[in-house]
C-alpha cells in the first residue's frame, strides 16, 4: 500500500514537470523509482520510457487541440531522436549499470551548461525552424540519452528549443511533448517484448508500475497544461539549469556508490 502511494506521488511529479515544463518525467523516475520498487536498473529505464510515452502522448493530444504544438519542428526532430533512441535501447542492456549512470550524469551536466550559456535566437523564433547541423546533432544526442538512460530527453529537447529559438516560449512544452512521442515510443520498443512476459512485465517494461505512474500523472497534467504558457523564458531556463544540475549530482553520486559497493 505504501509503495503504491509513493508511486502515485511520483506520478504527480511526472504530470507536473511534463505539462508545465515539457519534461517527460524520466529525470525523476530513473533516479527515484529504484527507491520505491525493487527491480533491476535496466527495467527501471524501460519502465520509465513506457510511462513517459503514455504521458507525453496525452499531453501532445491536448496541446495539439489548443494549437500549441509546432508540428513542423516535431516532425523534423522526432524521427531523428527515434532512430538514435531505439539503437541505444537495444545496446543498453549489454552495458554495465555504472556506465549507464555515468553517461546520464555527464550528459545532464553538459546539457545544463549548454542551457546556461545559450542565448535564444529571436529571428529563428519568428521565422521558424531550419534543421541546422547543430540541431540534428543535439536531436541525435537526445535520442541516445533517452534510449540509454530512460529519460524522455525533455530536458535536452527543451534546452534545444529554447537555446536555438526554434519555437516561441509558450510552444516549448507542447512541442517538446510532441517530439518525445517519437523518442520514447522508439526507445520503449527496444526494451518491450510480447514473448518474454512474466506477470505484468513485458520484456523489461513493468506495465503495472507504468500504469500507476501514468494515471496519476495524467490527472495532474490536466491542471498544469493551461499554466505552462505563463512561465517566462528566463524562468524556464533557470528551472532547466537547476534541475539538470541537481539531478546530475544525484546520478553521479549513485554511480560512484554502485562502483564501490
Amino acid at each position: 500500500m505504501i509503495e503504491q502511494l509513493i508511486l502515485v506521488g511520483l506520478g504527480v511529479f511526472i504530470g507536473f514537470v511534463s505539462a508545465l515544463l515539457g519534461l517527460g518525467g524520466g529525470v525523476l523516475v530513473v533516479p527515484l523509482l529504484p527507491t520505491v520498487v525493487d527491480i533491476p536498473y535496466t527495467e527501471v529505464v524501460a519502465t520509465s520510457l513506457g510511462t513517459i510515452f503514455l504521458v507525453v502522448s496525452v499531453n501532445a493530444f491536448f496541446f495539439h487541440r489548443d494549437g500549441l504544438v509546432r508540428w513542423d519542428v516535431a516532425l523534423r526532430m522526432g524521427p531523428v531522436t527515434a532512430v538514435s533512441a531505439i539503437l541505444a535501447a537495444k545496446l543498453a542492456p549489454s552495458l554495465p549499470v555504472v556506465a549507464l549512470k555515468l553517461l546520464l550524469a555527464v550528459l545532464l551536466l553538459v546539457t545544463a551548461m549548454k542551457a546556461l550559456m545559450a542565448k535564444p535566437l529571436p529571428k529563428a523564433e519568428a521565422e521558424g525552424i531550419g534543421m541546422s547541423k547543430a540541431v540534428v546533432v543535439w536531436a541525435l544526442i537526445a535520442g541516445v540519452v533517452s534510449g540509454f538512460t530512460g529519460i524522455g530527453s525533455g530536458v535536452i529537447l527543451g534546452t534545444i528549443l529554447v537555446s536555438f529559438g526554434l519555437v516561441k516560449n509558450q510552444q516549448v512544452s507542447p512541442t517538446s511533448n510532441g517530439i518525445m512521442m517519437f523518442t520514447t515510443f522508439a526507445a520503449t520498443l527496444g526494451y518491450f517484448s510480447l514473448t518474454d512476459v512474466e506477470g505484468y512485465r513485458f520484456g523489461l517494461v513493468h506495465a503495472d508500475v507504468a500504469l500507476v505512474l501514468f494515471l496519476s500523472a495524467t490527472v495532474v497534467a490536466k491542471v498544469m497544461r493551461p499554466l505552462q504558457a505563463k512561465i517566462t523564458a528566463k524562468a524556464r531556463k533557470a528551472i532547466f539549469v537547476s534541475l539538470l544540475s541537481l539531478l546530475s549530482v544525484k546520478v553521479l553520486y549513485g554511480a560512484v556508490a554502485s562502483f564501490f559497493s
